[in-house]
């Protein structure tokens, strides 16, 4: 278990770390640099996200299910569940979309709008990761209701739903609602993450070593060279066949990465914190890239990188303050508890 979840949250570090570079380059205004690291994580820097929950998420609740017991209990089970995904996820998601909300706009040149607030808040279109991580979840609760314990059978659900998602969000794509078009997509990338899960030493016993050089440097041809051929947007959606086929590579590519590296030592504290660091991934590159402009009013090509250090800095003395002595804003269980 010490080595699965070493290998998880070096994989979340690694990520994490890829969207502080590409916020940096958004806010410093250098999005044409597109440095080779932030292109080589731009397809699953935060898919993989998606799959890590699916991978944790499914080894819970399958494992509920093979254990016996009555339909109260599991009644039990799911409310509870679906409680502490409200605390842990939503309602936080909801918390730091109002914390931003009046800076976000005043850094846009927005107006403060009472009807945009509850749009952007209320209806789940700030945060789209967290959004849409809380309605596929919510969706898989749901039907883990069959008790159905065949990996293959969610994942069979869920690959019908991705593609419900894909065809509406590529005709009409709309984030509100919670960005439910996103997860329904997201939805498919949870149950794969439960898929390696469950047959996890079967498949690395074909995708390691020789195979997976292989398939990371085709990975790192196809994103280096091939650009412009695919996409790979969830939010807006923005999918191709390709986009997909480098997602999945992408993933194979990361794992292998992650396995490889195992520990990151200090740095795996931001993969452990990675929810928090997701919250502060616009605000602390914003703030930062405002300083350096006021510094010096040319950009200056790769200071972005700069410009992310000094994000991820502010963003791990946020966190470990937020964890110190704000910890409700994660949870409100929390609140008025020492």
């Amino acid at each position: 278990m010490k080595k699965q979840i070493s290998w998880i949250n070096t994989a979340r570090t690694l990520c994490i770390i890829a969207i502080y570079l590409r916020h940096s380059e958004i806010y410093y205004e250098m999005s044409e640099a597109s440095s080779l690291l932030t292109s080589l994580f731009t397809p699953f820097r935060v898919v993989i996200f998606f799959f890590i929950s699916g991978y944790l998420f499914f080894k819970k609740q399958l494992a509920d299910i093979t254990t016996p017991q009555s339909n109260q209990l599991q009644l039990n089970t799911y409310t509870a569940s679906l409680k502490h995904l409200m605390f842990r996820l939503a309602i936080p998601t909801i918390v730091f979309a109002t914390l931003i909300y009046i800076p976000k706009m005043v850094f846009h040149g927005s107006s403060i709008d009472a009807k945009m607030y509850l749009h952007d808040v209320w209806g789940g279109t700030s945060y789209w990761f967290t959004s849409a991580l809380t309605v596929a979840q919510v969706i898989l609760l749901t039907l883990i209701w069959v008790k159905r314990t065949q990996i293959s059978w969610y994942l069979m659900i869920c690959t019908l739903l991705m593609l419900v998602g894909w065809y509406l969000g590529t005709a009409y794509y709309t984030p509100f609602p919670w960005h439910w078009q996103s997860a329904l997509i997201a939805s498919f990338f949870l149950a794969l993450g439960g898929f390696y899960q469950r047959y996890e030493t079967t498949i690395d016993r074909y995708i390691k070593g020789p195979i997976v050089i292989g398939i990371s440097l085709i990975y790192i041809g196809i994103v280096t060279i091939g650009k412009g051929t695919y996409s790979t947007m969830i939010a807006p959606i923005q999918l191709n066949v390709q986009g997909f086929a480098v997602i999945i590579a992408g993933i194979i590519f990361i794992i292998g990465c992650s396995k490889w590296i195992s520990d990151l030592k200090g740095l795996n504290y931001i993969g452990k914190h990675s929810i928090t660091f997701y919250f502060l991934s616009g605000v602390m590159p914003a703030f930062f890239s405002t300083i350096a402009h006021h510094l010096h009013h040319t950009n200056i090509p790769y200071l972005y990188g700069v410009v992310a250090l000094f994000s991820l800095a502010g963003a791990c003395i946020a966190t470990y303050i937020i964890g110190r002595y704000l910890p409700f804003l994660l949870d409100l269980r929390r609140l008025g508890k020492k």
